[in-house]
């Protein structure tokens, strides 16, 4: 039983990654910084004018509905 917890943990973490990787894809392209082990949550409004002035660290993790605030004048 134990070893079935420790499976599906290890899964559910696995596709957690997973969508987050597929919701930083397209900022990536758009200039932000973050490597493989970020974690983001849905809904994160992102600086779409200004992601190349954002560079997120190793196993940083982002909750749901967050936002960043940058002025364009950086």
């Amino acid at each position: 039983m134990i070893m079935l917890v420790k499976l599906l943990r290890q899964i559910h973490g696995g596709w957690h990654l997973f969508v987050s990787q597929l919701r930083l894809l397209p900022l990536r392209f758009l200039g932000l910084k973050a490597p493989f082990s970020v974690r983001v949550g849905r809904g994160i409004q992102w600086p779409l004018g200004n992601l190349r002035n954002i560079e997120l660290g190793e196993n940083v993790s982002l909750g749901c509905r967050g936002w960043f605030y940058l002025p364009l004048n950086n």
